[in-house]
């Protein structure tokens, strides 16, 4: 009975997430697409995130004597925060994509390189939002916390690949 629970939360798990993706891209492509990226993106503003999942904090208070109701209010409003950021940086990442992918298009030479690059992490970032996004409704999964650094390394990645495929439009114009 209980692995028959387990089974149909992962399958109704997975439809709300096909659901959420369908509406995600239906309303990305309805965007219009960004011209040209002015470079002011800064992995250093999501640093924080790195600090907002750690259980150190809450080891520390727990020890402190903190009440129960207290942890688990400070315990969601961390949650809230992370969820705050993390819609930011995906923000964030989805314009220098869409930068990236527009000065590629209107780049006087094909790069097939880096748009390979530019695709593949695209996907990596994406793999990775929804590790976190998992890990953060299942309690005692550290998949949110480890996917923090790589998501953030990712989008380093992209701004870097934005940043190089407007200098070689630059060069190439």
């Amino acid at each position: 009975m209980n692995s028959v629970m387990v089974a149909i939360f992962i399958i109704a798990l997975a439809i709300f997430g096909v659901g959420i993706v369908g509406l995600r891209l239906r309303s990305r492509s309805q965007r219009p697409a960004v011209a040209a990226w002015n470079g002011n993106f800064d992995v250093r503003r999501y640093r924080p995130m790195e600090r907002l999942l750690a259980e150190d904090d809450l080891a520390y208070l727990t020890v402190s004597g903190l009440d129960q109701q207290t942890l688990r209010q400070f315990r969601k409003e961390r949650r809230r925060l992370f969820v705050r950021y993390l819609r930011n940086l995906e923000s964030d990442f989805w314009n220098l994509h869409a930068g990236a992918r527009a000065l590629l298009i209107d780049a006087p030479s094909d790069r097939p390189e880096l748009a390979a690059d530019i695709l593949r992490q695209q996907l990596a970032f994406q793999r990775t939002v929804w590790m976190i996004r998992v890990g953060l409704l299942v309690p005692g999964f550290s998949g949110a916390t480890a996917g923090v650094a790589r998501l953030l390394d990712l989008a380093e990645g992209m701004g870097a690949s934005a940043k190089l495929v407007r200098a070689s439009a630059v060069v190439g114009a």
